[in-house]
């Protein structure tokens, strides 16, 4: 008896390793979990290194990646469970409405867990992909400061007024309104990357005049010549 009862465990445990699917959702969650132990170290490189327009907007790609891999890891959690669950209530199925209903009640909210982790996974990818875009493309522009809203800066370009995100490690100058702007910054997430101020021009009362060593005066009455 005892040994039949061996048996049949050695079997059921052989039968839960040797499933193809669980084992591929296995296989896949290991992945991730290197993926992102890698982007961890490279965010870290990244955070540690001189803020550059480069700088800014690969970090922003990068921890989009990380997010999309975090949502990736939870759904394939809840795939794992959702089919470790579904395979308990084959071999014992609810014997009262009660409990059909907390199965039920359990798939519904996996699913709505799921809807949402995809959803995650879009968005996030969406927005991971227009930052690398934005990083290997930056978009030069001028204009005028007039104002900041938040982590938003105010800007006046072409006769019209842009909102441009500024990221959290980017250190400003102090602004005065209507000072004149140089900057980078990516055109498809609206982030700044690089903010200069441009010196003010000199009114032409105080400007300094261009001196010319080849040009001379005429000669004045003495023989000397003459200041213009």
């Amino acid at each position: 008896m005892q040994q039949s009862r061996a048996k049949k465990v050695v079997r059921r445990r052989r039968r839960k390793i040797a499933n193809p699917f669980r084992l591929f959702l296995f296989f896949l969650l290991s992945l991730l979990c290197v993926v992102l132990i890698v982007l961890g170290i490279f965010l870290l490189y990244l955070y540690l290194q001189p803020t550059t327009y480069w700088q800014i907007h690969a970090n922003a790609y990068y921890q989009g990646l990380v997010q999309v891999v975090l949502y990736l890891s939870a759904m394939l959690i809840s795939l794992l469970l959702w089919q470790f669950f579904f395979e308990k209530v084959a071999k014992r199925p609810p014997l009262n409405s009660q409990g059909y209903w907390k199965i039920k009640t359990f798939f519904i909210v996996m699913a709505i867990a799921m809807i949402f982790e995809i959803t995650m996974i879009a968005i996030h990818g969406y927005n991971t992909y227009y930052a690398y875009l934005d990083a290997g493309h930056p978009t030069y522009g001028e204009g005028r400061f007039v104002g900041r809203e938040e982590d938003d800066l105010r800007l006046e370009m072409d006769g019209r007024v842009v909102s441009l995100r500024i990221p959290p490690q980017m250190e400003l100058p102090t602004l005065h309104w209507q000072d004149r702007l140089a900057f980078d910054y990516g055109a498809k997430t609206q982030t700044l990357g690089r903010l200069e101020l441009i010196p003010p021009e000199l009114p032409p009362a105080l400007a300094v005049p261009s001196f010319s060593p080849t040009r001379s005066a005429p000669p004045g009455p003495s023989g000397l010549p003459s200041i213009p």
